[in-house]
C-alpha cells in the first residue's frame, strides 16, 4: 500500500464515507497492519499512524481518544532500532502481536531464514521482551 492510498482510506474513515463504519455507529477504531510481515514497512506504518493522529487532532475527531493500532508480526524484526523507536513512539495506542508456530522444533520447521536457520530463538526473545 502506498502512503497516498492509506491517506485516502483514513480520510474516508474520518469523514464517514464508509456506510458501515462511521462516528455515529462506531465508538472506536482499530487500524490493523497484517499480512506478510508488516514490520518490513515500519517507516510507512509510522507515517500512516502519524497522519491518522494529526488528522484526528485537526478535526477534533470523536475517535481521537478511542483508537488503537494493531500489528501482527513474525517477530524477527522486533529488536531493530526503527521498530523499537516505533514501539516507544506509539506505545499508548499499540497492540503488537507476535506469532509463534508451537514449540522450537515445529516453529523452526516452517519459519526459516535464507541461510536455513530457524527463527524460534529470536522470536522467543521478542515475545519475552
Amino acid at each position: 500500500m502506498t502512503f497516498d492510498k492509506a491517506k485516502e482510506i483514513i480520510d474516508k474513515l474520518l469523514n464517514n464515507e464508509f456506510s458501515l463504519i462511521n462516528t455515529e455507529t462506531t465508538f472506536a477504531i482499530i487500524i490493523e497492519f497484517i499480512g506478510g510481515e508488516p514490520l518490513l514497512q515500519i517507516d510507512l506504518i509510522s507515517q500512516i499512524c502519524d497522519y491518522l493522529i494529526t488528522e484526528m487532532i485537526k478535526q477534533n475527531h470523536p475517535w481521537l481518544f478511542r483508537f488503537r493500532f494493531s500489528i501482527s508480526s513474525n517477530g524477527t524484526l522486533y529488536f531493530t532500532p526503527k521498530v523499537q523507536e516505533f514501539i516507544k513512539k506509539f506505545a499508548p495506542w499499540l497492540s503488537l502481536n507476535i506469532t509463534m508456530d508451537g514449540n522450537k522444533e515445529l516453529h523452526d520447521s516452517c519459519r526459516l531464514f535464507e541461510d536455513g536457520s530457524g527463527s524460534y530463538d529470536m522470536v522467543k526473545k521478542a515475545v519475552e521482551h
